[in-house]
């Protein structure tokens, strides 16, 4: 055990569900099930995210950390200038109410898909806020919860292996709706925030932020081309995620 970190007690604080959707990640049989998903159907959109988070920071050269690594992702123009969070356990299993302090301040930290499995969001969303430099910003995309049938059966229809549509569905049960999201902000005392379902990084596609973004970093025309390109891009799908970004200063 790292010394200066404390562990949560799982039997207290994860629900069934959380255990259920954290199990596909811990469990070495169904682990290998949940990279071949990810492959498959989180690769691309997980680089549209990182580079939509860094068209949002105006300094040149920022401190970048990622706050939930991949081990399978290959490393791109952004990630290999990136800080990657150094823990002995996965993320879940930390109790950041005690959690050191990274060694450094960061312009944008990154937290992908990872936020419905903590069992102490404001507690992690605090620690993170710590972490940010006086203009830095954190962004996240995650799984959003009480998606409608309708909207579940177009997802699954996409899905031809019914373990990966397993995997999507016991994610999907343990996402959070917008009120706990707005809930969990308010406990870490985060007032400023901007929070939204779908779209290109929360905004429509064809507007005038979504325009502006793009504008700003010459990588997303070219991944935006190859989501296009995949056969597995689908403008509905967006609907089935959360984007959050907040500011240290409160301005996002």
């Amino acid at each position: 055990m790292q010394k200066g970190v404390s562990y949560t007690n799982e039997t207290r604080t994860f629900s069934l569900v959380r255990q259920q959707a954290c199990h596909w990640y811990e469990d070495p049989l169904a682990h290998a099930h949940t990279i071949e998903y990810e492959k498959s159907y989180s690769y691309l959109p997980r680089l549209l995210f990182e580079e939509l988070s860094l068209a949002q920071v105006s300094k040149n050269d920022p401190t970048i950390l990622d706050g939930a690594p991949a081990e399978w992702l290959g490393r791109q123009s952004l990630t290999e200038k990136t800080d990657r969070l150094d823990i002995p356990a996965p993320l879940w299993r930390l109790d950041f109410r005690t959690f050191p302090q990274a060694a450094r301040k960061y312009d944008l930290i990154l937290v992908y898909s990872v936020l419905r499995l903590m069992p102490d969001p404001p507690a992690f969303l605090t620690w993170l806020k710590r972490n940010l430099t006086p203009e830095g910003r954190c962004c996240f995309v995650d799984f959003i919860g009480n998606i409608d049938e309708e909207l579940t059966r177009h997802i699954l229809g996409r899905i031809p292996s019914k373990v990966h549509q397993q995997f999507l569905l016991d994610q999907l049960a343990a996402a959070p709706k917008p009120e706990q999201i707005q809930q969990w902000l308010f406990n870490a005392r985060i007032d400023h925030y901007r929070l939204a379902i779908g779209g290109l990084g929360g905004y429509e596609e064809r507007s005038e932020k979504a325009l502006t973004l793009i504008a700003q970093n010459t990588h997303l025309v070219p991944l935006l081309m190859q989501l296009s390109r995949s056969g597995y891009k689908s403008r509905r799908a967006a609907d089935i995620v959360f984007h959050l970004t907040f500011a240290h200063g409160g301005d996002h």
